[in-house]
């Protein structure tokens, strides 16, 4: 079994990486929510980019960074290339999302 600093990964560094990614999601969501009740909306606006991207790097570890591009990840604790806009055109060409996550991310 995988472990980093001691601790078991189950699933393996790439379930960890993008559930770490997916967690975050969570959080700015749950941090969007509460800023929305307080009539805070440009704190909400700001983190809804934030929000996405941590989904963007999530889905781009799950289903299209390399082996070598995770170890690069825990390793250095840094994003290997490529910049965003290139991992979401290789999300969108596993075909799962039509497009729409770039227009998406354009649009916001």
């Amino acid at each position: 079994m995988q472990t980093m600093r001691g601790i078991p990964l189950y699933g393996g560094l790439r379930v960890q990486a993008a559930a770490a990614c997916y967690g975050i999601v969570v959080h700015h969501f749950n941090a969007i929510l509460l800023t929305i009740q307080n009539r805070i909306y440009a704190s909400s606006s700001a983190l809804e980019r934030v929000m996405l991207e941590a989904f963007i790097n999530g889905e781009w570890i799950r289903s299209c960074a390399t082996d070598d591009e995770i170890n690069i990840l825990y390793e250095e604790g840094r994003y290997p290339s490529p910049k965003i806009n290139k991992r979401i055109k290789a999300i969108e060409e596993m075909g799962e999302w039509n497009g729409e996550l770039e227009k998406y991310y354009k649009d916001n």
